[in-house]
């Protein structure tokens, strides 16, 4: 019986040991996703501070913008780092919505590379009211199913991130775009 108790502590301090150095480098790769998370976020915060929605469109969200995640948090709990933060006088709310019936009231709607389907089904025959809809196509090689109904999309230039506007659809739905964005960005769907 000893040697079994002895055989099993010999175990556990393998692992114990094994787990000391395997640890940091899983650590260093969720920290590096958590920084790859947290640019994302800055990059939406930073996107949402040169958009102008038309007058009077929400009235009744006077004193908050509300970024809505498209059936999941796509970056994860990064985009909680925004919530909160005040952008042309409004503060960001950052909520979850299972499917497009439920945005109506949704001024920014972020979703992610794996819920593009879902979206792409859903928003048939396409929006007509002025959402910012951003997509994170961060993971993907390229960005080439771009949707028509997506007006930023997020996406990876080798190892830095960019994002691509779709300018006509978002002048169609009443959204203005800074020109200072706009010269930060690539035009998809029309020029300026």
């Amino acid at each position: 019986m000893t040697n079994d108790i002895v055989g099993t502590l010999k175990i556990l301090l393998l692992i114990t040991l094994l787990g000391g150095i395997v640890s940091p480098d899983a650590a260093q790769a969720e920290s590096n996703i958590d920084r790859v998370d947290k640019i994302k976020a800055a990059f939406i915060l930073n996107i949402v501070r040169f958009i102008s929605w038309p007058d009077g469109v929400y009235e009744q969200q006077d004193t908050q913008l509300l970024l809505c995640l498209y059936r999941s948090n796509s970056i994860n709990n990064a985009v909680n780092t925004i919530d909160g933060k005040k952008v042309g006088g409004k503060f960001i709310d950052v909520v979850l919505v299972e499917s497009l019936s439920e945005s109506q009231n949704c001024n920014i709607l972020l979703i992610a590379n794996d819920e593009m389907d879902g979206f792409i089904d859903e928003v048939q025959p396409g929006l007509n009211r002025p959402m910012l809809t951003i997509a994170d196509f961060t993971e993907r090689e390229s960005a080439h199913a771009f949707h028509q109904d997506v007006l930023i999309a997020l996406v990876r230039n080798g190892s830095r991130i960019s994002f691509q506007v779709n300018f006509q659809k978002s002048r169609q739905l009443g959204l203005w775009m800074s020109s200072k964005l706009l010269k930060l960005a690539t035009i998809v769907g029309g020029g300026s």
